[in-house]
This record gives C-alpha cells, structure tokens and sequence, in this order.
C-alpha cells in the first residue's frame, strides 16, 4: 500500500503518483501509522501486543471517532481454521450489544489480505493495574465494578457466549460523567484460540486437551480439560469471582508455584477465607459471603446467572449498607485510612 504525503489518501501499490494532486506516492506497511485501512480507519499508533494479535489505535476519517483495531498475527494466516473462527466470533461478538462490553463495529480485511476487527476505542484503567497499584479496594468500589461485569457476563451469556477468560486484565475502567464505568474486554477471543493449530496459550492438564484462559482465574471446571460447549456461563462467574476476591483483599484466593499446582488448586482446594487474608481490611461479611459463593467448586452452587449475581450483590449491600459506605481504600493495607471505631460511652455514674 502506498499513501500521499499531501493529502494522506491510500492507494494500490501499483499507483506511482497521487491521482488527486500529483504528490508521489510512499510506500507504507498497511498498519504504520499514518496508513488508511480500506480508505477509512488512519492508523495513530500500536496499542497492544498479543499472542495471537495486535492492537491499534485508529481514526474513523469519515465520522472523525477514533476506533480500536485487532489485526491477527501473520503466523496465524495460514491457519485457515484459525481465520474462519476469528471471523466468526466477530459477528457473533457484533450482537452483544450492552454498555458494560466493548462493541464491535466492523470486520474486513486489509489490502494486504489480513482480516482486523475494529471495536469501540476506550481509555481508561485495567483491573490489573488498579490493584497493582492502589491494592485492596473499598467494598462499594468492588460492588459496583462486579456488578457492571455480571451485567455484561449476563448479556453475553443469553445470546450463548461464553467469555471463558475473565481476568482483571479484561476489565477497563472508564470514567463517564456518569461516574465510573467497567467495561468487558476480548468476547469470544478464547473460543477463537481453541481453534488455532498452534496455540501455545492454553495450558495442557491431561496431556491430551488444551486449556485454554488464564490459570490464575480459571474455573474448576477449565482446570479439569472442559472446553466448547462444556462451559456454560457459571464457568465466568467463578472467574469473576476471583478478581472479586482479589478486588477486596489485594490477593489471589490460592497459593500456588507452579502451573500445575494452580490448577490442581482450583479443583480441590478451599479458598483461603476473604475475611482472614488481611482481618485489618474489616470486608463486611455479606460481601465476602458473595465473593466466597461464587468460589464454589460445583456450578450448582454458585449464582446461577450474571443477574442472579448481581441481585446478591445487591441485597448484601442494602444489609450492609453503612457498613460499605464507611470503608475506605487500603494502599495497601494502610490503617490510617481505616475509619475508627467510637469509643463505648462511660457507664453512669453510681446512684
């Protein structure tokens, strides 16, 4: 692809001169910036970096909106059943249409051939760096992040989409006049990766079937080789059960040193208990007893949908509710930002 110095449009290699002005044209790759994919997304710069794909950030030229865009990594081109799938979970991807889950606009191909999917563009903060940075969270901050979740797992789960990698990695933090907003990142990317010849991003339990997610944020049922239409959407809710547990007490509810070990973990172990990992944090019971429900080894056990979580979520707020309002952010685990207890009134004097 070349483009015009003057006028930044983008033409066939074939083409020597701009034909609007006459400006030789320079050679670009289709994703440097500057570029004009299929004469409308300009590319601004490189965002992310995947495994499987890169990030762009990109102006729409006709409605001046600036767009995400994922292009697949050449080495995955050639794998005609990673392309198909990449395809098909766009448009899958294209129906989930809910505040708290980043929409898709458009699926195409370059001129070079490589098929991208542009997205809605946010700013904003990970999950992850929020909690490497500031550490445990206040329990209404926590509440409403992973309500706003459950709100995006729920739309998703009802058009039969599993997200399968709910991490603090895939939940952004945006700040709306509204207040704050978490949004849901990367829909149907894992099911995408199962179809890949050459993944190397899940991690193999059996020896025989690929996992795949994230072993940290797995759910029992992952860990033990299920995948496809094994998981249903309590498999999410167990994973965003663990950013729960990580949002209240700045750790990971099991301890493990190897990968092995961590999955293993999921299936047979107990969590660590949300109140006694930092006692100092004072988390209010109701919440903990939500966080720990959504821990439960059996699906049965959990909440059975995103609104089902939600409306837990909710009713252990409204038992607890000053209880909530009054704790603070611990960074990390700083009592000084610990609210005090009032000293018991004297006892009355002797008659």
């Amino acid at each position: 692809m070349k483009n015009c110095p003057t006028c930044q449009a983008s033409y066939p290699v074939t083409f020597a001169v701009c034909p609007q002005d006459g400006t030789p044209l320079v050679e670009v790759g289709a994703w440097t910036p500057g570029a004009v994919v299929r004469g409308k997304y300009r590319i601004i710069s490189k965002v992310g970096q995947g495994g499987f794909g890169a990030v762009y950030k990109a102006l729409h030229v006709n409605f001046d909106e600036l767009r995400a865009i994922k292009v697949i990594n050449k080495e995955y081109l050639s794998d005609q059943l990673f392309v198909k799938r990449f395809k098909h979970e766009a448009v899958i991807t294209r129906k989930l249409q809910h505040p708290n889950a980043v929409r898709v606009d458009d699926i195409d191909e370059s001129e070079d051939g490589t098929p991208f999917i542009v997205m809605e563009f946010i700013e904003g903060q990970s999950l992850r760096k929020l909690i490497e940075t500031e550490g445990a969270q206040p329990a209404s901050r926590v509440c409403s992040v992973i309500k706003q979740s459950a709100a995006a797992l729920d739309a998703a789960h009802r058009i039969g989409m599993v997200h399968r990698d709910i991490k603090p990695d895939n939940i952004v933090l945006v700040e709306t006049p509204e207040g704050e907003m978490a949004k849901v990142l990367d829909f149907g990317i894992a099911k995408v990766k199962e179809g890949s010849k050459g993944d190397t991003g899940g991690m193999t339990l059996t020896g025989t079937g690929v996992v795949i997610g994230t072993p940290q944020y797995m759910s029992p049922e992952q860990a033990m080789g299920k995948r496809g239409d094994q998981l249903d959407g309590r498999s999410d809710l167990y994973s965003l059960g663990i950013v729960m547990y990580q949002m209240l007490t700045g750790e990971l509810p099991f301890r493990a040193d190897t990968t092995m070990e961590m999955l293993i973990a999921h299936v047979q172990q107990p969590p660590l208990d949300v109140c006694s990992v930092h006692p100092e944090l004072r988390i209010p019971d109701a919440v903990a007893g939500v966080a720990m429900k959504l821990l439960e080894k059996n699906p049965d056990d959990r909440p059975a949908s995103g609104q089902a979580l939600i409306d837990e979520i909710e009713a252990a707020e409204s038992g607890v509710s000053g209880e909530i309002g009054a704790t603070h952010v611990i960074s990390p685990y700083n009592l000084v930002d610990q609210p005090l207890e009032e000293p018991p009134p004297p006892p009355p004097p002797p008659p």
